[in-house]
């Protein structure tokens, strides 16, 4: 079977204008609001506020990637017409059991049913997609009636759906689309997972396998890059200061009860197990999770000095954090600097 059409540019235009703001639009409004809710949720606690936010960012967002994309693809395919004869010229497509004939005056090519990606019914056109970036289109009105351009389109997907399955059985080539799910953390791990074990056991497919590693590789490689930053944020600093200058004058309390409880200060903070307090640096716990120590304390008679190492992890130096006890408030602590 076969037709003969000539296609201008304002059919190619019309149906890049379909491809990039109308095909797939339930599809992609899904994708929106589930991207939306992800990321609502893991950045803070969700509400109606905050996914509505998000929402209209996220959308904002694909758009724009959108429009830049579709403006990109006209001046890409206005330089295809000048180089690419048979786009303009009449060409006639047959059918046949080695898959599509485009047949013009500058070219005889073969698209076999294995290369093909997918065939559609469009609103205005048959379309079957070759790749990334390349595509046959069948403008309808070439046909007699809609009734004769869906006989093609059903003889186009007699041959191609047994060709696919059959293709599909013995590669992996049409789950690499799915490593793009890689790209979402946490969910890059199971996809990944299943694309490593088909790559390997099912499809021996090393392309597919490498596909799979990369997608759990990339979620411990956004944490730790997102931990890493999220540490050695500004604001993170200033957290774990705020919490260690709280730490360090809750344990002035417990040394100073435990003095009137016992007529003398603890030897080292572990004494103070009792009193339920907590003797670890918050600065080595955060900034040194290997080895994390204790808080710097020592005693002398009456006399103690307490203080963490500050955020350069090094004691005696001018970060080094104290307890907030001002000099009349030494009178009646026995606490003191430079022990």
């Amino acid at each position: 079977m076969e037709i003969t059409i000539k296609r201008t540019p304002e059919d190619h235009l019309s149906f890049l204008t379909y491809v990039a703001f109308q095909r797939k639009k339930r599809f992609r409004l899904i994708i929106i609001i589930l991207t939306s809710l992800w990321v609502s949720t893991s950045l803070k606690p969700a509400g109606i506020e905050e996914f509505l936010l998000y929402f209209a960012g996220i959308t904002s967002c694909y758009f724009a990637i959108i429009i830049i994309a579709y403006v990109v693809s006209i001046v890409i395919l206005k330089n295809k017409f000048k180089k690419k004869k048979e786009l303009l010229e009449e060409v006639t497509i047959a059918i046949s059991e080695e898959g599509i004939r485009s047949i013009s005056e500058s070219s005889d090519t073969l698209t076999k049913w294995e290369t093909i990606k997918r065939i559609e019914d469009a609103p205005e056109w048959l379309y079957v997609g070759l790749g990334f970036r390349k595509s046959l289109i069948i403008p309808k009105r070439f046909f007699h009636s809609p009734d004769e351009a869906n006989y093609f389109l059903e003889s186009m997907q007699e041959k191609f759906f047994p060709k696919q399955a059959y293709f599909k059985s013995i590669n992996g080539k049409h789950l690499y689309k799915w490593g793009l799910l890689g790209l979402i953390p946490n969910v890059g791990l199971l996809s990944g997972g299943i694309l490593l074990y088909k790559g390997i056991l099912t499809y021996k497919d090393k392309k597919l396998s490498f596909i799979g590693l990369g997608s759990i590789a990339f979620t411990f490689i956004f944490w730790f890059a997102a931990i890493t930053i999220s540490e050695n944020s500004n604001s993170h600093k200033n957290s774990i200061t705020e919490q260690t200058n709280k730490q360090l004058n809750e344990l002035v309390k417990q040394l100073e009860f435990y003095n009137m409880q016992n007529n003398v200060y603890p030897d080292s903070l572990k004494q103070l197990a009792n009193a339920e307090a907590w003797t670890y640096d918050p600065m080595t716990l955060s900034f040194n999770m290997k080895h994390p120590k204790e808080l710097i304390y020592k005693t002398s008679r009456k006399k103690y000095e307490l203080y963490s190492v500050g955020l350069d992890l090094i004691p005696g130096t001018k970060d080094d954090l104290y307890p907030t006890i001002t000099k009349g408030d030494t009178i009646k602590y026995g606490f003191v600097r430079g022990l």
